[in-house]
């Protein structure tokens, strides 16, 4: 027994002896890797062997073997199949058969392989700003990113022709184009570079945006508190601009005038951009001016204009187109009604005045801005009568308007009899005084009496709306009887009341002049203007009805006299004023 375990020591010992005859073989790298293949050099100093193992591993740890058939010194064994850029640990052994038993060499030492990068990862390549003067790109690398070494820009403008116009490190994810065409199609790639090679993305295709007209001026209009008799302010709000792409920036503001005085002859105002006020000088009064405003951008497009049309202070101008129309109101009256069209906005008053000759006239009426029209009555039927009016302001007052044609209301009826008729001694003189009581009259005749009212003959006559006589006809201590009628085309009234008068001697002087009074018709009060070169300033003012009711009476120390008709119903009524040296009536109308 003890010579049999002896005999299998010994055998033991002797097949170790003889499996440690192998040599480990010696591993090297020839250089000679591709993306996905290494190839392994082993030098083998052994000759008994039978085969050659090949151990190599991944990163990963996965462990894998391959064998080839020994018998050669040198090797050159490609390992397959591999991970791109990927460090593999290799070593190889040899294997035979020690006194008949397979056996295993040791293992050479370790040698390290790394196959070549893959090519560079597609990037995904996007647009991030589009604007005329630039582009600019972005791009997103999806795997492997600290596998590029580098991107290369390519841009074409017909996607046929590329040219580079950038290489940015493998940091960085964008690129601005500053040499773009505003408004053209523009193409790009990016590729990405490494040892191994490039990888172009697809293509991205951007339309680059055009320059655009910068937008119109906002609420174009004059400044109604900063205009004055010679210039206007012509104000704007100016439009956000695109102060990013640049695409509607404002070079310069150009206002455009053209002068009422001036048709035809426009006239230019250049401003910065950020202005937003302009003043046009140098104008008439009351001068129209139509104005427009407009952008020039730095690119040299035009905006749309804003713009309007405004008038310089001053007096207003003169009305125009008066209409004068004819007619009977609801107590028979006769009336002439007057209408005009303003000349400008700004009349704050209407003057009217009126004329039977068209060339001396008298005040009719003073009216508010906001009327254009004014009732002439009672008028006289058969009477010529002219009309012009004019407008005022603060500024001053406006020519009057082209005269009315003539207007005549024809005769309706015979005139009604004269009444209140009163004789008066003045200066050795018989003075006639009776109240108007018709606006149809043409003439007043004048009849008198030496006989006590006897018989009466004519001794003379009047115009329309005259109701004074002077007889100078007389002697003193005898006594004098009057009546008066009214006549026109369609005959005579019948007489007045008959009034008389014992003639006294005396030097008084009667004075042939005119009152005035303003306005007629009149809702409240009138103005009385008694004329100048009057000897005396007192004056008795009485109001009288058509039946000749005195309803008013009362003395004034002027000659300028406003008379309150407050207490008044609406109708016709006359005013008598009367001086030692004046007497004299008109009519009035109150509404």
């Amino acid at each position: 027994m003890k010579n049999f375990l002896w005999f299998s020591f010994l055998m033991f010992w002797g097949l170790i002896a003889k499996a440690q005859s192998f040599t480990a073989p010696t591993v090297s790298d020839p250089g000679t890797s591709t993306i996905t293949s290494v190839v392994v050099q082993v030098s083998d100093p052994n000759t008994t062997e039978d085969s050659l193992e090949i151990y190599y591993k991944s990163p990963a740890g996965n462990e894998k073997y391959m064998r080839v058939l020994g018998g050669q010194n040198q090797y050159l064994i490609k390992l397959d199949n591999l991970l791109p850029n990927t460090l593999y640990e290799v070593k190889a052994r040899v294997k035979g058969l020690c006194t008949g038993l397979p056996c295993a060499g040791p293992y050479s030492a370790s040698v390290y392989f790394r196959t070549q990068m893959d090519f560079p990862p597609k990037v995904v390549l996007r647009n991030e700003n589009n604007c005329p003067w630039f582009v600019g790109i972005h791009w997103d690398v999806p795997e492997r990113w600290n596998e590029v070494e580098e991107f290369i820009i390519q841009r074409s403008f017909n996607n046929v022709s590329w040219e580079v116009i950038g290489s940015v490190h493998a940091g960085t994810r964008d690129f601005y184009d500053l040499n773009v065409l505003s408004g053209r199609t523009m193409y790009y790639t990016v590729s990405s570079r490494n040892s191994t090679g490039t990888r172009k993305s697809d293509v991205l295709t951007v339309n680059v945006l055009p320059y655009q007209n910068p937008k119109a001026p906002i609420n174009v209009n004059s400044d109604q508190v900063n205009k004055t008799n010679h210039s206007l302010l012509i104000k704007w709000e100016n439009p956000v601009e695109d102060t990013y792409c640049r695409t509607d920036i404002r070079a310069r503001t150009i206002l455009r005038y053209e002068r009422e005085s001036q048709p035809g002859e426009l006239k230019y105002i250049e401003v910065p951009p950020y202005y937003n006020a302009a003043v046009i000088e140098n104008l008439n009064e009351k001068e129209a001016v139509e104005f427009y405003v407009w952008y020039m951008s730095d690119q040299d497009k035009k905006s749309d204009f804003g713009g309007g049309r405004d008038t310089t202070l001053g007096p207003p101008k003169a009305p125009k187109d008066l209409i004068i129309v004819s007619y009977k109101d609801a107590l028979n009256n006769s009336i002439n009604g007057l209408s005009w069209k303003p000349g400008s906005k700004d009349s704050e008053y209407y003057i009217v005045e009126t004329s039977t000759d068209s060339v001396n006239f008298n005040l009719l009426g003073k009216i508010k801005g906001s009327y254009n029209s004014l009732p002439h009555f009672p008028i006289s039927e058969g009477q010529k009568y002219f009309y012009r009016v004019k407008a005022g302001n603060t500024f001053g007052e406006s020519a009057f308007g082209p005269i009315s044609y003539g207007i005549i209301y024809n005769y309706s009826e015979i005139p009604a009899r004269p009444v209140g008729l009163n004789a008066k001694n003045e200066g050795g003189k018989v003075k006639l005084t009776w109240s108007d009581a018709s606006d149809k009259e043409e003439s007043y005749e004048i009849h008198k009496s030496v006989d006590a009212g006897l018989t009466f003959s004519k001794i003379g006559s009047v115009g329309r709306n005259v109701s004074t006589y002077v007889d100078g006809d007389v002697v003193a201590a005898k006594s004098y009887s009057y009546k008066v009628s009214a006549k026109n085309p369609l005959g005579e009234s019948d007489f007045s009341n008959t009034a008389s008068i014992l003639v006294v001697s005396g030097s008084g002087t009667l004075k042939d002049v005119n009152f005035s009074v303003f306005p007629n018709p009149s809702a409240n009060s009138v103005t009385i203007d008694i004329p100048e070169g009057l000897e005396r300033n007192h004056f008795l003012v009485k109001v009288t009805d058509q039946n000749n009711k005195t309803l008013i009476s009362k003395v004034y120390n002027s000659k300028t006299i406003n008379l309150s008709l407050s207490k008044l119903v609406a109708g016709v009524y006359n005013i008598t004023v009367e001086s030692e040296d004046f007497l004299q009536t008109k009519k009035i109308v109150k509404y």
